[in-house]
């Protein structure tokens, strides 16, 4: 029998030395379907009942969601299941090798400890998963997600700030992209954005490059801005106002959100400079709505291969805000979420396990070609 306590197993071991299936092999055994209907079949629900445009999107969203929320539930139960099932066959094996009391797994026999300590583990390790299904916190975000992007009635300013990495409290550079719905006609193919990349010049000749990649003169989409830092905090604090804060009854029509990766840093950075944000403005943050889903964060680099978006030049601002802008779009359009399998949740987490693994090896090549530079120069 394995050694529990001593955490060199994965889970996946442990339902192998158990001989019990894991949730995904459960989900499979109930012939449940891991990924919701094709968009052709919504497409023929939808059209079938002859909505308007409006409540198209509408039904669109209340179908999909509806559709994976019941996906959810069945990954959940199942994964519970399995460690249940773990546990329960956990108890059954050890009391019969080890002749103890039942009493001794829930820590009222001082003499078993290093039983109670392993099957504390084992129940730890095993628990479910996945926390995002109807009922839970995490379902409210990302249905709210779903709906923002899908209804198209907000309006989307994402923010990224790049700092001198020797030192963060110097902000170098601040990327802003917007998407404005009132901008994209309804039968527009690919959406209308705004990017801007401003440098600071008092900070233009700080340069990253030993921990951070320095990208700062390749800024993709227009060109950058060299500004003094009043004036750069004068044109954001602009942006802001116009696309954040309704100015006439017209406008408080349309919802507004701040997008970002891992935006607190980027709003802490901002405050930094004293510029502001309205209060209580939405924020969708791509990092803790992939969190939200699967369970775990993940990087930029990852989630934007992991929605097949092509990218360069990570780590300038302008360029980050619009990647992130287009990945917050990615992981929320529904067709794009069916056509890439982003509601398989055990497919999304074999994937970003295997972006993971490429990302590391990587970096070791850039480590490794980095310390034969230096070994030739010395």
């Amino acid at each position: 029998m394995p050694a529990f306590a001593n955490g060199t197993y994965s889970l996946k071991e442990y339902h192998n030395a158990l001989n019990i299936k894991t949730g995904e092999e459960i989900l499979n055994s109930r012939n449940k379907s891991s990924r919701p209907r094709s968009v052709e079949d919504y497409s023929k629900e939808i059209e079938h009942n002859g909505y308007v445009r409006n409540q198209l999107a509408e039904k669109l969203v209340a179908l999909y969601t509806k559709d994976v929320g019941d996906i959810l539930k069945e990954v959940y139960a199942a994964q519970k299941q399995a460690s249940s099932d773990l546990t329960d066959k956990f108890r059954e094996m050890y009391l019969t090798e080890n002749g103890t009391s039942d009493q001794a797994l829930h820590g009222t026999d001082c003499d078993k400890q290093d039983l109670v300590e392993a099957y504390e583990y084992l129940r730890d390790i095993s628990k479910p998963q996945l926390k995002c299904y109807p009922g839970t916190p995490e379902w409210k975000k990302w249905q709210n997600a779903i709906e923002i992007i899908n209804l198209k009635k907000t309006i989307l300013l994402c923010v990224d700030l790049e700092a001198f990495e020797r030192d963060t409290n110097i902000v170098t550079e601040i990327g802003i992209t917007i998407y404005d719905p009132r901008e994209n006609f309804d039968h527009s193919v690919l959406p209308l954005t705004r990017s801007f990349h401003f440098c600071i010049e008092e900070a233009y000749d700080l340069r990253n490059g030993r921990f951070v990649d320095d990208a700062k003169d390749n800024f993709l989409f227009d060109d950058s801005k060299i500004l003094p830092l009043d004036d750069v905090v004068t044109s954001v604090q602009s942006l802001i106002n116009k696309y954040l804060i309704p100015h006439n009854e017209a406008e408080h029509t349309w919802k507004r959100a701040l997008v970002g990766h891992g935006v607190s840093g980027d709003i802490s950075w901002l405050e930094s400079l004293n510029i502001k944000l309205p209060k209580n403005v939405q924020i969708l943050d791509t990092l803790k709505l992939y969190e939200c889903m699967y369970g775990k964060q993940s990087s930029l680099k990852r989630m934007l291969s992991m929605c097949k978006i092509p990218f360069a030049y990570l780590h300038n601002a302008g360029n980050d805000s619009y990647f992130t802008l287009q990945l917050l779009l990615s992981l929320c359009d529904i067709g794009t979420r069916i056509k890439l399998h982003l509601d398989d949740w055990y497919y999304v987490k074999r994937l970003d396990e295997k972006l993971y693994q490429k990302e590391q090896a990587e970096k070791q090549k850039v480590y490794k070609k980095k310390g034969n530079k230096k070994g030739a120069r010395s």
